[in-house]
């Protein structure tokens, strides 16, 4: 009778708790419940692929930053025209694969957009996903007065540059009222996007932008007048390492506007 009762409702985490799990050899004996409590992914917020589902996505990004468990993304989805957003935090976004993750966006900001962090924290991490913009204004990643971030095979896709006026935008560091340092950005590529990497300061802020890693980084600019690979724009100082690379079709692969 007490079996019965145990196992008579497996609904929610009830049945999941109730069996057990251990990595093959010496591994420590667990429920498949905390098993499966190792990462957050979208459909646990019930994310399905279908329609508008950026409440749904904002909540697991939430839930990641609250737990600092890796927050899995598989799947196609839409966030319409509204950012995600982090809050400060440890985040690891990560999906599987350019082609197994894709975040459709047709808002006229950043998908994405980090907050401030503290320095000497361990920040953002965002790997091995696709975010293609619709909108031929997007963009698909901002830090703004952001510390310690890396950002590794991510795919940009932005609206043929060369059609339509569009100003797509791949990756924005921006220096805020503090400085943003210690980012880093690999094995990326943004398609059809008008500026790869944009360095700024707004608002009259002060911050700068400091100690920034590009390595191959790859931009496609569809050979618009005035596209940039990477552009400082009205910085207050930059400095950055850039091991490998490709600008195509792009008018300057290196600007300052403050010469």
């Amino acid at each position: 009778k007490s079996l019965l009762a145990a196992t008579s409702n497996t609904s929610g985490s009830n049945g999941a708790a109730l069996v057990g799990y251990q990595y093959p050899g010496s591994g420590t004996a667990r429920t498949v419940q905390t098993r499966l409590q190792d990462y957050i992914s979208f459909a646990d917020f019930g994310a399905t692929g279908s329609g508008d589902e950026h409440v749904k996505i904002q909540a697991a990004i939430n839930a990641g930053v609250a737990s600092s468990r890796p927050v899995l993304c598989s799947g196609t989805f839409s966030i319409g025209s509204t950012q995600l957003t982090a809050p400060s935090g440890n985040l690891e976004l990560f999906g599987t694969g350019e082609l197994g993750c894709i975040i459709n966006y047709s808002g006229t900001s950043n998908a994405f957009k980090g907050g401030t962090l503290a320095a000497n924290t361990y920040g953002y991490y965002i790997h091995d996903l696709s975010i293609l913009m619709s909108n031929n204004a997007g963009g698909c990643v901002e830090m703004d007065a952001t510390q310690q971030v890396r950002i590794a095979r991510m795919r940009c896709e932005g609206q043929t540059a060369a059609s339509a006026g569009a100003t797509n935008v791949g990756w924005t560091i921006d220096g805020g009222s503090v400085d943003a340092i210690d980012i880093a950005i690999e094995d990326s590529k943004c398609n059809h996007c008008l500026t790869t990497n944009l360095w700024k300061t707004t608002g009259g802020a002060t911050g700068n932008v400091t100690t920034v890693q590009l390595r191959n980084v790859f931009g496609n600019a569809d050979g618009l007048a005035n596209s940039y690979w990477l552009r400082n724009l009205n910085g207050n100082g930059f400095g950055s390492t850039i091991v490998g690379g490709n600008c195509e079709y792009v008018a300057y692969c290196l600007y300052s506007d403050n010469g």
